[in-house]
């Protein structure tokens, strides 16, 4: 049997410490360290992280298993690396690094850097046919709609995003209240519309030997890989790695203030909401725009006011924390005006992105407002 073919029937195994063995075994797993330590070694200085061993397992068996994803989770330790140390500005003046909060409530530098290079790892347990789905946007809306007009999912999909059974929607009014609910096609077709049998023969096959269903969304099997790189950190004995790991997306729907590792930050306050933070947001922010800026089998890369615009449009239907990620894209669109106003950017990408920069400055002029303002002794009098 071949090498790859060995790796292949070792990860379907279930055991994260088994697959581990048994790539020891073949020697493929020291070799293959070692390449990443030449690769990477220097890029992790860089951000003052120092992995150990067992981080330089988990990151040979990621690529092992999927070299996209582990790309993305370096440049997502390094983005995070990025958000927590810089001086951020606060709506008030005031200067910000995360950095100081965060260590304030027990999370290292390296913790946050080693949940950030780790927050995918739980994507091992997911088939390669589905990470790799070549099935855009575009042609996942068009399932969607066959689906409806064939009346399969209908009421469960129209009940998910607010219409009736019976409403008579067109197809654009199903696909534009899809997207104002923060939804796509991916929340809501089963993989059983996505790759039918009759085209994908051994699929369904494939993935109940993983422990799924052909009758779950690409989402629902997704959303596993968060718990599983959880278990897979409580099994290396890294309780803070595993809870940020566990809840970097947060598909348990908790809310911040029940989060195990919370900050507070005064400076963002705002009438009506928990004070505090959790600090696996900051993940959350970096994971998403790293993969909003990345090509995939399924999509092209965003540009970087694209995807600004994109992370916007997720605060503001409830899929990322609003204040935490204001004082990101504050910094981020500070430095992109620099660039427009000295020229940098050229006319055509100007007018490209106007719409995306309209929408990055209405964000950040609404977001502003949720602020509380800061109290002075010379103010009260004034009111007074």
């Amino acid at each position: 049997m071949e090498t790859d073919q060995i790796i292949k029937e070792i990860f379907n195994q279930e055991e994260y410490l088994k697959i581990g063995d048994d790539l020891k075994k073949t020697g493929v797993l020291k070799d293959h360290i070692e390449k990443l330590r030449e690769r990477y070694a220097k890029r992790f200085s860089e951000i003052r992280f120092e992995p150990e061993e067992k981080m330089w397992e988990m990151m040979a068996i990621e690529d092992l298993y999927d070299t996209m994803t582990f790309k993305h989770s370096v440049r997502v330790s390094e983005l995070t690396y990025k958000i927590i140390t810089k001086n951020l500005i606060a709506p008030n003046g005031e200067n910000l690094i995360l950095q100081t909060f965060i260590e304030k409530r027990g999370v290292s530098l390296h913790d946050i850097t080693a949940a950030a290079l780790g927050h995918d790892i739980g994507k091992i347990k997911i088939p390669l046919e589905v990470l790799h789905n070549t099935l855009g946007d575009k042609e996942m809306n068009h399932i969607l709609i066959d689906m409806i007009h064939r009346g399969v999912r209908k009421k469960e999909v129209f009940e998910r995003i607010g219409f009736k059974e019976n409403d008579q929607k067109s197809d654009e009014e199903i696909l534009a209240q899809l997207y104002r609910k923060g939804l796509r096609a991916v929340n809501v077709v089963p993989l059983s519309e996505a790759f039918p049998e009759e085209k994908h023969p051994g699929f369904s096959e494939i993935l109940k030997k993983r422990g799924f269903s052909p009758e779950q969304t690409i989402k629902q099997i997704a959303v596993s890989h968060e718990a599983a790189g959880q278990k897979i950190f409580e099994i290396l004995d890294e309780p803070i790695i595993a809870d940020l790991v566990g809840n970097h997306h947060n598909y348990k729907k908790k809310d911040d203030g029940e989060m195990k590792y919370k900050m507070n930050i005064p400076a963002l306050h705002s009438e009506g909401v928990s004070d505090e933070f959790g600090v696996r947001n900051i993940i959350t922010i970096a994971d998403q725009l790293d993969s909003l800026q990345s090509s995939r089998p399924y999509k092209k890369a965003m540009t970087r006011l694209s995807a600004l615009a994109e992370l916007t449009h997720q605060a503001d239907t409830g899929r990322m924390n609003k204040r935490l990620l204001y004082l990101w894209i504050e910094n981020e669109y500070k430095e992109l005006k620099e660039k427009m106003e000295n020229g940098s950017l050229d006319p055509i990408t100007l007018e490209q992105e106007q719409k995306n920069i309209e929408q990055v400055k209405e964000f950040l002029k609404n977001t502003k407002k949720i602020f509380k303002k800061k109290f002075s002794f010379f103010s009260f009098f004034q009111k007074g």
